[in-house]
């Protein structure tokens, strides 16, 4: 039986990547220790996390849908979960539930990975949800001049821009509309898919074809089911870096287990193996998806 346990949280949480990334990890650490995907329904993680913390749970992740409301039921919230407003890791501290955001930093650094300057740079964020809060706020904390948030609901993209901006980053918002992306993604350096389209709509991108890049641009695309998707099938037939979402991933991961363990985990080290052991994973969850 393990020393320690640790899991993740999520609804629908089968597909979850995460138990085969940390199983490979604490391998790799010689640490006692097992993860546990539970399948918490929406709306039902705050009896979750207390439950976890009765049992001796040592840590967890939190994913969809979850992010955002587990803040409310932690006993302190600490580094990136505060400008975010989301959390995707609790630790477990002489009986505290601790929130931190891993996601956050893991967008900078797989961009940093491909040698993609964000410093000083206009971003086009598409989508407004949990993972574009993440990427807004730290992509405007990694000293982007500009973040525009592209949703195809303006509402809720205008009310995105509007946090990041009270949490000082210089945000703006725009329609997810053909005219308004011809007009702006040749105008930014960065280009973040931070919408489901790829996952939910294989084969579909967030930005139609025709759209043209400014020319040394990257794109990131934070969907990594599937690894290659449209929209990084556009940015590369335009010559542009192209990131993949499974990237961020094993860099959220990596984040995570550096906080449990109370020091920094090797991303030198550690990078690789996990990746493969994400890839595996993927290639079995297609598999049984396809019967």
């Amino acid at each position: 039986m393990a020393r320690e346990f640790y899991g993740v949280m999520a609804d629908p949480v089968e597909q979850s990547l995460s138990p085969d990334i940390m199983s490979a990890a604490f391998a790799l650490l010689g640490h006692d220790a097992a993860y546990v995907p539970f399948p918490v329904p929406a709306g039902k993680v705050k009896p979750a996390l207390f439950a976890a913390r009765t049992l001796g749970a040592k840590g967890f992740n939190i994913s969809m849908p979850h992010k955002e409301d587990a803040v409310m039921y932690c006993d302190s919230v600490e580094g990136d979960a505060v400008g975010v407003g989301a959390v995707n890791t609790v630790v477990v501290a002489d009986g505290r539930l601790v929130a931190h955001n891993t996601d956050a930093a893991a967008v900078v650094q797989a961009l940093a990975r491909a040698r993609v300057q964000t410093n000083g740079a206009r971003v086009l964020l598409l989508g407004a949800g949990g993972a574009a809060r993440a990427a807004g706020w730290a992509l405007g904390r990694a000293g982007a001049a500009e973040v525009i948030v592209a949703n195809r609901g303006f509402g809720r993209g205008r009310a995105l821009a509007a946090h990041l901006a009270r949490q000082g980053v210089n945000a703006l918002a725009a329609p997810l509309s053909l005219p308004a992306m011809r007009e702006l993604v040749p105008m930014c350096g960065v280009l973040v898919n931070a919408t489901s389209v790829g996952m939910n709509a294989p084969g579909q991108s967030p930005l139609p074809d025709e759209v043209e890049p400014a020319e040394g641009a990257a794109a990131l695309d934070l969907v990594y089911r599937p690894v290659q998707t449209r929209f990084l099938a556009w940015a590369q037939a335009h010559g542009l870096v192209a990131v993949d979402g499974l990237d961020v991933l094993v860099l959220q991961a990596i984040g995570s287990l550096s906080l449990w363990l109370g020091r920094p985990v090797d991303k030198a080290k550690f990078f690789a193996p996990l990746r493969t052991a994400a890839l595996e994973a993927l290639a079995r969850v297609e598999k049984a998806s396809k019967g």
